[in-house]
């Protein structure tokens, strides 16, 4: 048994499960191919803030496109009605 199954197994015995369905069940855990492990996280978590990094970026950017097209809509209100 590898490190892993091991520690699973000795903890699913140590919760009073029988020994066949601790080892059972030890195996088909670290068999899963689709459990999230904490590295997997980590790297959803940077996808996500770059990704914020990149809207607040686009923000800054709009902010700086509408001020001028504001002020030329106030102009036009104030001196050519």
């Amino acid at each position: 048994m590898s490190r892993i199954v091991t520690e699973i197994y000795e903890a699913f015995r140590a919760a009073n499960v029988s020994d066949h369905l601790a080892k059972a069940a030890a195996g088909a855990i670290v068999g899963r191919e689709d459990l999230v492990t904490k590295l997997d996280l980590e790297r959803a978590m940077s996808r996500v803030q770059s990704g914020i990094a990149e809207l607040k970026a686009d923000l800054e950017l709009l902010k700086f496109a509408y001020g001028p097209l504001i002020i030329g809509w106030l102009v036009k209100i104030a001196f050519f009605p």
